[in-house]
């Protein structure tokens, strides 16, 4: 077997062209740098150079050179990182994301983390959650902050759950229900509903709370871009329904108006994903103190709706 050590004494002759001055370099005396490269010769089955003044690689020791200055420059590479690694500046990070977490806390936290860290790259994958634990897999994403229904028995996967968010029904300010006291879930499904796919949580809380007349639940249209779903309530007696964050300040705004139903809450199920036994980077931490920051914030926004 080679070790680096092989491998930079090996560097530091063919550099020096003498097995003197290279063992000055390598803080070696030179029976012992000779001892090392004779026994590197040995491993490899080549002669690595020609003993003479100076001292010059063989044909086989000039690409063997080659590939130790790479091998050694990448070593170099991995200690950078590994001193980056302690630090979020210059860190890279690339994470997955959800339609609802997408258009709501993500982008205020993802915001304020590169005001605070300017040099932090960042790639963002915008796609349904049933995707995300393949691409972590592959290693195409770092995590993925996403509904974590599907994932929550896997072992292969580390789980940081994000507090939970409360589904908020709406509707345009002059929809025949707008300012109507709480409603049954019958009265509020006379009307289309519109919303984004939705996870299994959501279908099991339908499951259990629509009454008959609104069985099987009916969605009329699904649209996965929370702004076009907006916009087709807006313009409509449609209704929908999405975690707080994704619609608090739009009702603060006045453009929708909550409609309270005479059900039990309907709670989003998201989360911070990685996997198991990779310690999250210093940038995946720091994104998680922002979307819990970013969450809370608009936990305060919502009192009094």
């Amino acid at each position: 077997m080679i070790d680096t050590r092989h491998l930079q004494h090996f560097v530091a002759v063919a550099d020096a062209g003498s097995f003197h001055q290279a063992a000055r370099k390598v803080h070696l005396s030179q029976p012992a740098l000779t001892k090392s490269i004779q026994r590197m010769e040995s491993r490899l089955g080549e002669k690595l150079f020609d003993r003479g003044q100076p001292v010059e690689l063989t044909p086989f020791g000039r690409l063997m050179r080659e590939q130790a200055q790479r091998v050694l420059a990448g070593l170099d590479d991995l200690k950078r990182e590994a001193e980056l690694f302690r630090g979020v500046e210059r860190g890279e990070l690339r994470i997955g994301v959800g339609p609802y977490m997408a258009h709501s806390i993500v982008g205020p936290a993802l915001g304020r983390l590169l005001t605070k860290h300017p040099k932090l790259r960042l790639t963002v994958l915008v796609e349904d959650f049933t995707r995300f634990p393949a691409l972590l897999r592959q290693r195409a994403i770092d995590l993925f902050v996403a509904d974590v229904t599907l994932v929550k028995s896997d072992p292969e996967l580390e789980i940081l759950p994000v507090p939970r968010e409360e589904v908020l029904w709406f509707v345009r300010p002059r929809h025949p229900l707008a300012g109507r006291g709480p409603l049954s879930l019958g009265r509020l499904f006379n009307y289309p509903f519109v919303a984004p796919a939705q996870p299994p949580w959501a279908l099991a809380w339908f499951d259990e709370h629509l009454p008959a007349s609104a069985k099987p639940l009916r969605v009329t249209l699904t649209c996965s871009n929370y702004t076009t779903l907006k916009d087709i309530v807006r313009h409509s007696d449609c209704f929908s329904a999405l975690p707080r964050s994704a619609i608090v300040e739009d009702l603060r705004e006045g453009k929708f108006t909550r409609v309270r139903v005479k059900a039990p809450k309907l709670f989003a199920n998201t989360g911070v994903v990685w996997l198991e036994g990779r310690t999250p980077s210093p940038a995946a931490t720091a994104l998680v103190v922002e979307l819990r920051q970013e969450i809370a914030r608009l936990a305060g926004l919502a009192e009094g709706l």
